[in-house]
């Protein structure tokens, strides 16, 4: 019996132990955003793929999801855009160019990088977005019910603006 016992308590132990370091590699979150905070953005809270830009931080470079390569292309600086009452709005900028910001590209949809400077459509910013923790969704601030989306949780998904709603998960980066 006393054997049984330890073995028992060596299985509490270890799952214990096992779900304790678990959490932080899982615990993606989706923390109040905060102006001048740098980010890891997360498609559907799945941290084995994050968003990133397929190219160098250059005008007009895809956004994608992709595995983890501890670079630039995949970290995302929050910059306030706008706010209204207790709502603030973000310009989504790669750590890789500081004035290339995530855009929609209205022909197709995609998402791709662009100058978040000036950068109008009819008036209406392609860049700036909303971020909402309580709904784990991206969506165009100026394109009402265009959110950020992608088809799967692959290497090398594409990611696009569309109405249908993805949810998001994200992580502030040190």
């Amino acid at each position: 019996m006393k054997t049984l016992k330890k073995k028992l308590l060596a299985v509490c132990v270890s799952l214990a132990m096992a779900a304790t370091m678990a959490v932080p590699a899982l615990a993606v979150g989706n923390p109040s955003i905060q102006t001048g905070h740098r980010y890891r953005v997360y498609p559907n809270g799945v941290t084995s793929h994050l968003l990133n830009v397929y190219g160098n931080g250059n005008e007009n470079d895809n956004v994608t999801l992709y595995t983890p390569t501890g670079g630039n292309d995949q970290i995302w600086l929050m910059a306030q855009a706008s706010s209204s009452g207790s709502t603030t709005y973000y310009y989504v900028i790669s750590a890789l160019s500081s004035n290339q910001s995530l855009n929609i590209y209205h022909a197709t949809g995609n998402c791709q990088l662009h100058s978040w400077v000036n950068n109008t459509t009819n008036g209406k910013s392609d860049s700036a977005v909303y971020i909402s923790p309580a709904n784990r969704t991206i969506m165009l601030r100026d394109w009402a019910g265009t959110y950020l989306g992608f088809a799967s949780v692959a290497t090398n998904a594409n990611v696009y603006w569309s109405s249908a709603r993805c949810a998001w998960g994200w992580a502030m980066y040190n």
